[in-house]
């Protein structure tokens, strides 16, 4: 069976003719992208992509599964104009987990278009814990999870949406400890992670735990 990021990944290579450019396309790293298209070759048994000075071309086999790509995204760009075209026909049921500063200011702007439509689509929303959505995934509780940790589950589709950026944010007014830090709950690394990107030292660092987190922004 071929795995559907592997697959995307070998078809944004042969269209692009460059693995950089590939990678930047799909939002990963350059290594995660060339390991993509090995595993892809590894299951298939086959050489896919060959390099050469003069750049990057096909064997027999990998035209064959450009091909297969090609009308694999033709097909599926067929298939969602026909959805968008008869959305006002859409029924059923789409449950959503998401960390919380994403459900509010990503999820819900994104899902707008189908609140705001009269149809017969049950929108299940559910604030989740990162460490919760993957089981509920797994377990079918929901349809979609929106989280910044990775999965390798082949099973499972992955989508890039973006980057979260975090920020320090301190008060102008406070005149308190500079080493205490707000943050969601004891799992929480976002203040550890902060600190070792930008190579602080995090030996007099203490924490404190609100658990909703625009109580941490307010």
């Amino acid at each position: 069976m071929i795995v559907e990021h592997q697959l995307e990944a070998f078809y944004q290579v042969s269209k692009l003719k460059s693995f950089s450019a590939a990678a930047k396309s799909l939002r990963i790293s350059q290594p995660a992208l060339s390991q993509r298209v090995k595993n892809l070759e590894l299951d298939l048994q086959t050489t896919l992509i060959i390099r050469d000075p003069s750049g990057l071309r096909l064997t027999e086999n990998g035209k064959k599964l450009l091909r297969y790509s090609m009308a694999k995204s033709e097909m599926e760009r067929e298939l969602l104009k026909e959805v968008m075209e008869s959305q006002q026909d859409l029924s059923g049921s789409i449950r959503v987990a998401a960390f919380s500063s994403v459900l509010r200011s990503i999820v819900l702007p994104s899902l707008k278009p189908i609140i705001d439509q009269d149809n017969f689509v049950q929108l299940e929303l559910y604030s989740k814990e990162m460490r919760e959505m993957m089981p509920m995934l797994v377990s079918s509780e929901v349809d979609i999870i929106i989280t910044s940790a990775p999965t390798k589950k082949d099973e499972i589709i992955t989508e890039d949406l973006g980057f979260e950026e975090n920020v320090l944010v301190e008060s102008n007014k406070y005149s308190g400890s500079k080493n205490v830090f707000l943050d969601h709950d004891p799992e929480d690394t976002a203040t550890y992670d902060y600190f070792s990107l930008n190579h602080l030292k995090t030996d007099k660092l203490q924490r404190r735990y609100l658990d909703e987190v625009y109580g941490i922004i307010d």
